[in-house]
């Protein structure tokens, strides 16, 4: 099987970093505000002393700043309009390399090349806030790299071989990957919610029969509230069940794969193939916001 090294342009590079970088600051945010909360409830619930009460107004205070850094840094909008902005040239860059529409093998090298960068640049006229936010250093790098072209020079054999193993076959792994680990969170979830309010119920009874002083309850409702909160921010059950139709959906478009003969035939595969990456995303992002995804 043929493997080559893919370069993608600075563009998606950037884009890409960028959008990591935004997911793990909003992601450390909504963590932190929760448990703060939490340990702001649990700290009022176990005692009224007076440095309980100043530490626990003291933690809300923080929460509250860290909320407010959420809404006016908006990491997670940088987070997929990053994500957007990177798959989008990534399905560029394959359906260049592939020869798939809009960049059909019938065009010349450099009709082709005009057509990608055309591209690229009508991306940046949709994503002018975002390229502005993330600064000037995808443009002093390369866009167009020589790994694209010669990709696409390769023979149809070569070509397919290469779509094959570097774009569905890792794709496919990486929703698979997604599949079982957004499942395990799941699990992880649900058992800490369930756990916290089964012993906060056992500790009502136990308290209806025995009058004990400390009070938990509101410590393992604010847990398992937190977890509650914390999946929705996630949304585990709903990643894992995408990513494994879409996952599903390319090994049935991979088993096609032997009935590609000409480049019209490799075209239409691709643009199965990339249709279908490109919905999991647009229903990812729809999930978030109402932004389109470029094609």
């Amino acid at each position: 099987m043929e493997s080559a090294n893919i370069k993608y342009p600075s563009l998606f590079n950037s884009s890409d970093k960028y959008s990591i970088k935004a997911q793990k600051r909003f992601t450390l945010l909504n963590k932190w505000t929760l448990i703060i909360l939490v340990l702001s409830s649990s700290i009022s619930s176990l005692t009224q002393e007076n440095w309980a009460i100043w530490l626990s107004s003291a933690l809300l205070i923080i929460s509250t700043i860290l909320t407010t850094l959420m809404s006016l840094l908006k990491f997670e909008k940088g987070w997929y309009e990053g994500r957007a902005v990177a798959e989008s040239i990534k399905t560029l860059c394959w359906k260049f390399m592939t020869g798939a529409k809009p960049f059909i093998m019938e065009l010349e090298p450099i009709d082709a090349q005009n057509k990608l960068i055309d591209n690229f640049k009508k991306l940046i006229g949709q994503r002018k806030d975002f390229f502005t936010l993330i600064g000037s250093d995808f443009a002093e790098n390369e866009q167009l790299p020589q790994e694209l072209i010669t990709v696409r020079e390769y023979d149809l054999k070569k070509r397919l071989s290469i779509y094959k193993s570097e774009r569905l076959e890792k794709q496919k792994k990486w929703y698979t990957d997604k599949t079982q680990e957004n499942k395990k969170w799941t699990r992880i979830s649900f058992s800490i919610i369930i756990g916290s309010q089964i012993l906060a119920l056992i500790y009502l009874i136990i308290n209806f029969k025995l009058e004990i002083n400390i009070t938990i309850t509101p410590i393992l409702i604010s847990i398992s509230t937190s977890f509650i909160a914390w999946m929705q921010l996630r949304r585990y059950q709903e990643l894992s069940q995408s990513y494994l139709i879409t996952a599903t959906e390319l090994s049935l478009i991979k088993s096609k794969i032997n009935q590609v003969q000409n480049d019209v035939d490799f075209s239409n595969f691709v643009d199965d193939s990339e249709t279908a990456i490109s919905r999991e995303h647009t229903l990812w992002l729809a999930r978030r916001d109402n932004i389109e995804l470029f094609k």
